[in-house]
């Protein structure tokens, strides 16, 4: 039985899943739309089991979804990133990536390989290496990002 307010709530991760390790070789994010309509997102592993990307609400308080350029694939790019290499860094590139990995997307889900992203972040730090294009203005809200 749903216990939640909504379908479409991911629960915070048990601390099991929250230390499991992202094989980026191996591991692809996995995105789709339920019988719901709710967009959902999680890491697949290469053993077959999933962890659920939780839902940090920046934009969108309604949830994720992808195939244009608004709040909820901008939250579904930042809670992404999150995931993968923690909220400061995600804070600093989700909206580049929302508008290269998620408003491209289109249909009922998508993957992207873990190494995909990983290789692209590391362009993007290629790309300034003197850090002269800082986030100064996409730092974490005061109180840090609530999840």
């Amino acid at each position: 039985m749903n216990t939640f307010s909504s379908p479409c709530h991911v629960p915070a991760l048990s601390p099991p899943q929250a230390d499991r390790r992202v094989d980026p070789e191996s591991d692809i994010i996995g995105v789709c739309r339920t019988a719901e309509d709710c967009v959902v997102a999680t890491i697949r592993h290469a053993d077959g089991s999933a962890t659920p990307i939780p839902h940090i609400v920046r934009h969108s308080p309604d949830g994720f979804e992808f195939g244009y350029g608004g709040s909820g694939p901008a939250d579904l790019a930042l809670s992404i990133l999150t995931a993968l290499v923690g909220a400061e860094m995600a804070v600093c590139h989700y909206q580049d990536f929302k508008w290269l990995f998620i408003a491209t997307k289109s249909g009922n889900g998508f993957t992207i390989p873990v190494k995909d992203i990983f290789a692209w972040l590391a362009a993007q730090s290629d790309s300034d290496p003197d850090g002269d294009h800082a986030c100064e203005d996409l730092k974490a809200p005061a109180g840090g990002i609530k999840c």
